[in-house]
């Protein structure tokens, strides 16, 4: 790997440590080059500002598109994704997520929110490595499958952030994952 490539993954590995310790909108520039150890003029050669580098923690998941995730159960993939997720929400304030969901990275070319785009890519990914480990039949239902688990989680954090916070998502993290593991069933390999 070229020196340029270690740079970045060290100040992604940095920023993704930060953010599941400090919150992930808490996030800066002067923190990440701190504890990386990099003078700030190199962050500022692989991003533009702590913004892109938060889309990019975001839409690869803290790592969820990575091959030895792909390679773990289905139930342990979708545990996964679901705290990745919703850990990320909880370090944020109701206004926080409102404002990264429904205005900061919206795609024009894609009419849809980047992060629910790259959480249904990171599903349909997961489904179909479980196919290819022989956890899952075939044909299953991938779309629609990845449509209920992505409404199941946002509708989750949705709520949390109309009600201004009133419950902890976390305390529905295990009540989430059994209805999406229970949905799975009936694709399930015995």
């Amino acid at each position: 790997m070229n020196e340029d490539l270690e740079t970045r993954k060290k100040i992604i590995e940095t920023a993704q440590r930060l953010a599941m310790a400090d919150g992930f909108y808490n996030l800066s520039v002067r923190n990440i080059v701190d504890v990386a150890k990099i003078p700030e003029e190199t962050f500022y050669k692989f991003f533009k500002n702590v913004d892109e580098l938060q889309i990019e923690l975001a839409t690869t998941r803290f790592g969820l598109t990575d091959e030895n995730v792909l390679s773990l159960p289905i139930e342990e993939k979708i545990k996964k994704f679901t705290s990745v997720i919703i850990m990320q929400v909880e370090t944020a304030t109701t206004e926080d997520f409102r404002n990264w969901v429904y205005t900061n990275h919206l795609d024009i070319n894609q009419r849809e929110n980047v992060l629910i785009f790259s959480d249904k890519k990171i599903l349909k990914n997961f489904l179909l490595a479980s196919i290819k480990n022989g956890e899952l039949i075939s044909n299953v239902p991938i779309d629609d499958l990845v449509e209920f688990i992505v409404s199941l989680v946002y509708g989750l954090l949705l709520n949390w952030s109309m009600t201004d916070g009133d419950f902890e998502p976390l305390e529905h993290l295990d009540a989430i994952n059994n209805l999406i593991i229970n949905s799975l069933i009936p694709y399930l390999i015995k």
